[in-house]
């Protein structure tokens, strides 16, 4: 958010300079360069700062970092804001206080569906010291592949068992670390099929991480519409609900199977789309699965 501000005082101040010096305060109707020129300059210089993030990225090397570096944080967390406003995402956040209390760190999971989860979780938990566990190929993208792994992000090869045990291993080291929370969608992949089913069965490994970690709190959060944005862009804004739906606190971690929490967290998420169904934008005509 500190660099959205950063270019809309720019974009304004380039306005201004224009205004006078080119003489349009003298005359009145010229006052519509003020609804179009400031508009047109921030995104002007959020296209100049994309060019010298995609030249940095290229120039960086692709070895993860000893420690997650709070610049690559910083670039990444306020990138992903400019990115939800440039895609018109209307983001509705419910049930933040259900968090655990400042200090405690956590385990989050989430149902997925769309590459934009990550970019709605990054910009809702961005106060809450947060890494992500993504897919090998998102450290390859030449816009932000290496500012991410700079960033701490946890790497996972997608179907590859000894990828996902060291995932689970880098996660609960993190969360022993008492300096981050781990967030991961257990379904291990993109729900490609949604809304028939609505949830993919979930990967009890995944569930490893909390117990490591000194059976940490788990949070579950559910995402609603994340699908529809580059569907209904640029016509049309997208709004995108995210619930903290529970916690399964850590006692219960650590006296269930993890196959029996997965199922307790996949049910939690189920219960909100069943209870709040008419958030779901119509899609392909196809009507979401109740929950069992």
């Amino acid at each position: 958010m500190v660099l959205s501000f950063i270019f809309l005082f720019l974009a304004f101040g380039l306005q201004t300079a224009l205004y006078i010096l080119e003489g349009w305060h003298q005359t009145w109707w010229m006052f519509w360069t003020w609804i179009v020129f400031p508009f047109a300059f921030y995104w002007g210089l959020f296209a100049i700062y994309c060019f010298f993030i995609i030249v940095i990225n290229a120039l960086m090397n692709n070895k993860a970092p000893k420690k997650p570096s709070k610049v690559a944080q910083f670039f990444v967390t306020n990138t992903v804001f400019i990115v939800l406003l440039f895609m018109r995402v209307r983001l509705h956040v419910k049930g933040m206080g259900k968090l655990p209390k400042k200090g405690v760190r956590f385990m989050v999971v989430h149902n997925h569906v769309s590459m934009f989860d990550e970019f709605v979780l990054i910009h809702a938990l961005r106060h809450h010291e947060m890494l992500y566990v993504s897919k090998e190929g998102n450290f390859k993208l030449p816009g932000g592949g290496n500012w991410i792994r700079k960033a701490g992000y946890i790497s996972l090869v997608q179907g590859d068992l000894k990828s996902g045990t060291e995932a689970v291993n880098q996660g609960a080291k993190a969360i022993n670390s008492g300096k981050y929370s781990v967030c991961v969608a257990p379904e291990g992949t993109r729900n490609k099929e949604f809304p028939n089913p609505q949830l993919l069965p979930f990967h009890y490994g995944t569930f490893n991480m909390a117990k490591q970690a000194n059976n940490c709190p788990i949070v579950v959060i559910s995402l609603q519409n994340t699908y529809g944005v580059a569907k209904r862009w640029p016509l049309k804004s997208t709004h995108i609900y995210l619930d903290v739906v529970g916690v399964i606190d850590g006692e219960e971690v650590a006296s269930s199977s993890t196959q029996d929490i997965a199922e307790h967290a996949r049910s939690l998420i189920l219960r909100r789309f069943e209870e709040k169904q008419a958030r779901f934008y119509h899609l392909d005509g196809k009507k979401p699965e109740k929950a069992k």
